[in-house]
């Protein structure tokens, strides 16, 4: 008979694998791969888990919901879950707050897949070596990201490079040719070595805080599973690994994780310490020497010694650096736009709507100009914040209070048995395993004040949250057996793999199609020779339905359009052609749509002279100031619209505008003010 349970398994085995993947064949390569990957394991593994639910069919599951109601962590985590989710239906965009795009791959759907990866984990894998057997899926997973990296890097030792002439100047650019690492590793999308490690992340920070967890698992398994056998090739192994982790962590140069990380270490054996009073000195003394190293490297970080360590950008910490100046701008930002919707937030992937609507002018300067536009806060507390509400954040924050609540529970109750049926040594084990578990919420925590969840990370948290819950009920009550009624199961089973069916087609294989659509016609534009070759070449990825990713590829488009094709003796009549196929499909909400179609515009007036051209870039300048009344980018452009069109008091008025915000300015504006 078919164990429908083992094949739920088998696919939440998988689920950590989606790190590893890269996809050059759709847009975003480091992204939509891993997401669609990741939806249709976990959908395949909760359709299984479903039928033997309500079918049986070699495995019983005894009252799931019973189950979760009984641990803390698993409410905590639900509560969560479903003010996530309310906050997207009632926030200003609902249906991106649930989709979300290309770019990210987030929102309410993933929020779902990862709430059901949670349940599945928690309700599935009920042994000790279920959940070493998915470690150690992810030390294979973490490992082959690395090796990607380092195969991406590979492909300069001996790639070709000739020397061209751009922009008037001698640059050197690859030929395209190359020796057999070349050949080998040339489709390995990543940057040579010497720069910061990106592995099939495509992130450095991110690799960073995905390698803490790597960490984690190996040392877990190395205490609790093979301490005992020093000579054996699992220990080896394991600690070959913390160690391989470890050097890429310092490659991948992040300051955040590396804060987040000595944050973790300086709690483990702070809770070392308390937790064995024979070692207690040592423990403290460890914790006191760490934190003199590593004040010691951020003290002395301009020396020629510290400069020359692997990953030395880490010790470059300071509040004045440019990098925190940003965020701390973008912060502002997102507290400015915390009073407008305090109850339930803006709703998920809503932050640009705040970046507009709320913009800081200290984002731009004339010096450093516009900078990034940020879909995000860059700090894990304000971006649930500012999405999802007070209520969300309370509910985010409470699972880590519970986590901690039921592990010095834990350890309160091992204290007592400890006297009565367990020997010293294991007492002792069971205190460096509840450090381990202390310390890495911590790691993720701090790292997250300056960076924000992305799948990478959600993966290892929900994975971490849903073993922390089966620790924490390994000594419970057994379950009680009363369950629904089977014909009322199975229908609850079709009706919610209906569901899990429409959301991966839905969420995960039209997404992957038009992503991949999109990349097939942009590898051709080279090849079309009139208007309507380029009109049969995009309509194939711009009227393929897909309730992800439309407005991107509208804007990528409009960016090719803008960047490649309106230029000096193209003829008029294929710009307009061109224009009147990109413009119905903007996004008149977007602030990035109306700015490109300001500059295209803007060109065609600058090419062909026409005022009415002008006039449509006054046009989008306006819109664009009706969203982000702030903008730098509409302000000083319409300035120069003005000046052109002789409207001389519009031209004070705007003039007037900008030096409220940048006073610095003055010499741009010059007499106009």
């Amino acid at each position: 008979m078919i164990n429908f349970l083992k094949i739920s398994k088998f696919f939440l085995y998988l689920a950590p694998l989606a790190v590893i993947l890269v996809t050059p064949s759709t847009l975003f390569p480091f992204i939509v791969g891993k997401y669609v990957f990741f939806r249709i394991t976990v959908g395949l593994a909760l359709i299984f888990f479903l039928i033997a639910w309500a079918f049986g069919g070699g495995s019983r599951v005894l009252n799931p919901v019973s189950r979760i109601l009984k641990s803390p962590l698993a409410v905590a985590v639900s509560v969560f879950v479903f003010i996530f989710l309310a906050a997207g239906f009632l926030g200003v965009d609902p249906t991106y707050s649930f989709w979300s795009n290309f770019e990210r791959g987030e929102g309410g759907l993933q929020i779902l897949f990862f709430y059901a990866f949670f349940l599945l984990l928690f309700l599935v894998f009920k042994e000790e070596s279920e959940w070493r057997k998915m470690f150690l899926f992810f030390l294979v997973a973490a490992s082959l990201m690395i090796f990607y990296g380092i195969g991406a890097g590979l492909k300069y030792v001996d790639m070709e490079m000739i020397t061209v002439t751009q922009n008037g100047a001698l640059t050197e650019v690859p030929s395209g040719n190359g020796g057999p690492y070349f050949q080998w590793f040339k489709n390995f999308i990543g940057p040579k070595f010497g720069d910061r490690f990106q592995g099939t992340i495509g992130n450095s920070a991110y690799v960073a805080a995905y390698l803490i967890f790597a960490m984690f698992y190996a040392a877990y398994l190395l205490i609790d599973k093979y301490r005992h056998r020093f000579k054996s090739f699992s220990f080896f192994a394991l600690a070959v690994a913390i160690v391989f982790f470890m050097t890429f962590f310092f490659l991948a140069a992040t300051r955040g994780a590396f804060i987040g990380l000595m944050a973790a270490a300086l709690a483990f054996l702070v809770y070392m310490g308390i937790s064995v009073k024979n070692w207690r000195k040592w423990f403290l003394m460890g914790a006191i020497g760490l934190l003199v190293v590593v004040g010691l490297l951020v003290y002395f970080k301009e020396s020629s010694f510290v400069k020359n360590l692997p990953g030395s950008r880490m010790f470059d910490i300071s509040f004045y650096a440019q990098n925190i100046q940003e965020r701390m701008v973008i912060w502002q930002i997102a507290v400015d736009g915390v009073s407008d919707r305090p109850l339930l937030g803006w709703g998920p992937e809503n932050f640009p709507v705040v970046f507009d609507k709320h913009y800081n002018p200290a984002h731009y300067s004339v010096e450093r100009g516009f900078g990034a536009w940020y879909d995000r806060a860059h700090n894990v507390f304000l971006d649930y914040l500012i999405s999802v509400g007070f209520p969300g954040l309370l509910s985010y924050l409470a699972i880590f209070g519970v986590f901690y609540w039921q592990l010095f529970k834990r350890n309160h109750k091992s204290q007592i048995t400890n006297h009565k049926q367990i020997t010293n040594s294991n007492h002792q084990i069971q205190n460096i395993t509840n450090a381990l578990l202390f310390s890495l919420p911590i790691a993720y925590l701090v790292q997250g004040l300056v960076l924000f969840d992305i799948l990478p990370i959600y993966l290892n948290l929900f994975l971490f949250l849903a073993f922390a819950g089966y620790v924490f009920g390994k000594n419970s009550a057994a379950e009680t057996k009363n369950d629904l009624p089977d014909s009322l199961k199975k229908i609850i089973a079709v009706a919610a793999i209906i569901g899990v069916v429409a959301l991966i087609y839905l969420g995960a294989i039209l997404p992957f199609a038009k992503a991949k659509l999109y990349t097939g016609s942009f590898g051709q534009i080279h090849l079309i020779k009139n208007v309507e070759e380029f009109k049969r070449l995009f309509d194939v990825p711009l009227n393929f339905y897909s309730p992800v990713g439309q407005e991107e590829a509208v804007r990528f488009l409009a960016g090719e359009i803008f960047t490649k094709m309106i230029y000096p003796g193209q003829a008029e009549e294929v710009v307009q052609q061109l224009m009147d196929y990109i413009e119905p499909r903007i996004f008149e909400n977007n602030s990035r749509h109306l700015l490109l179609m300001a500059w295209m515009y803007g060109r065609m007036f600058e090419i062909y002279g026409k005022q009415d051209y002008l006039n449509k870039a006054e046009e989008y300048f306006q819109k664009m100031l009706i969203l982000n009344p702030k903008s730098p980018q509409a302000l000083r452009s319409l300035l120069g619209v003005y000046q052109v069109k002789g409207e001389a008091e519009k031209v004070k008025e705007t003039g007037k505008i900008i030096l409220r915000y940048w006073p610095e300015e003055e010499m741009v504006i010059g007499n106009h003010n």
